[in-house]
């Protein structure tokens, strides 16, 4: 997979939502499929998180974007716990599954108990806007994008 076409048609949806851009970008059964596939495009995720600039936010946000964009039933999931000192956290739901996107690996029963389950959290129905979640605005993802100009030769 080409990761500058896949952040293209991510971009491309989030311009705009109205319209009918979720259109898988190669087929994908499964999401642990679609995990891969990520982990492989972008060996250094994990390297690159960064707190309040490329955190479990954006990172979700965008894993969102790709699962939407394959045609699965995926929401952002925000989450507080501040008796317990947690604080904030964003995971993402794709077809009952807990993703856990500054990983880019599905969480396992111990995790769910341990860990999931001890949030207050909301599933959001429509993707995340604004600037806790512009991963498109980020120097990582920047990083790994081209031009058009570029690509079209």
């Amino acid at each position: 997979m080409n990761t500058v076409l896949l952040l293209m048609l991510l971009k491309s949806s989030l311009l705009y939502p109205n319209q009918n851009y979720y259109q898988p970008i190669q087929p994908i059964q499964t999401v642990e499929q679609g995990l891969t596939i990520l982990r492989q495009d972008f060996p250094d995720w994990q390297k690159n998180y960064q707190a309040n600039v490329f955190d479990c936010s954006e990172m979700s946000a965008l894993v969102n974007q790709f699962f939407l964009c394959q045609g699965f039933d995926s929401h952002v999931v925000r989450g507080y716990n501040f008796q317990d000192g947690i604080g904030g956290h964003a995971w993402v739901l794709v077809d009952g599954y807990i993703v856990e996107a500054t990983s880019l690996y599905t969480a396992n029963t111990e995790q769910v108990e341990g860990f999931y389950d001890r949030f207050n959290y909301t599933v959001l129905e429509t993707p995340p806007t604004g600037d806790d979640w512009d991963w498109w605005d980020t120097d990582y993802i920047k990083s790994k994008s081209v031009s058009v100009n570029q690509v079209v030769m």
